[in-house]
């Protein structure tokens, strides 16, 4: 003897377990994005301290900072599609990224047409750091003029 009910108990089961899996693998697909998205923002031993529910602060003696504007940006914007202006920014942070990373400095934050990075926080010396930051400013106006 087997009851009426069986069939759709065995059902039930199959159709919830499956609902399970779906939801773990979107969390886990989620979380991969999420620790993505922090890996392109911070560096890994933020992160760290993050996740194990830590606050972090870090403090330097000698940091060397750029910052950034375009001169007459209400202007040229003004002149410009949104995606006119999308698409030029993009293009001038992208090569900015590249000279930051062969400069050997740190982008802190791109918020509009302003731009900052600093040098000196990973124990260089203040000379060095700031040597940096000035051969990525040279950089940046070449790359900016060639644009």
């Amino acid at each position: 003897w087997t009851p009426n009910w069986l069939a759709a108990a065995i059902t039930l089961v199959v159709a919830m377990s499956l609902a399970l899996s779906i939801a773990v693998a979107i969390i886990m697909i989620n979380r991969r994005e999420h620790l993505w998205l922090l890996k392109a923002m911070l560096p890994s031993k933020v992160i760290s301290a993050l996740r194990r529910g830590e606050d972090y602060c870090e403090s330097f003696d000698n940091v060397t900072v750029l910052f950034s504007d375009v001169v007459s940006y209400t202007t040229i914007a003004a002149t410009l599609e949104p995606v006119q202006i999308v698409r030029l920014l993009n293009k001038m942070y992208s090569a900015y990224d590249e000279l930051v990373d062969e400069c050997e400095c740190y982008k802190v934050e791109t918020i509009g047409d302003a731009f900052m990075a600093v040098c000196g926080t990973q124990g260089q010396d203040p000379v060095t750091a700031a040597t940096k930051v000035a051969r990525l400013a040279q950089a940046m106006i070449h790359a900016t003029q060639a644009i």
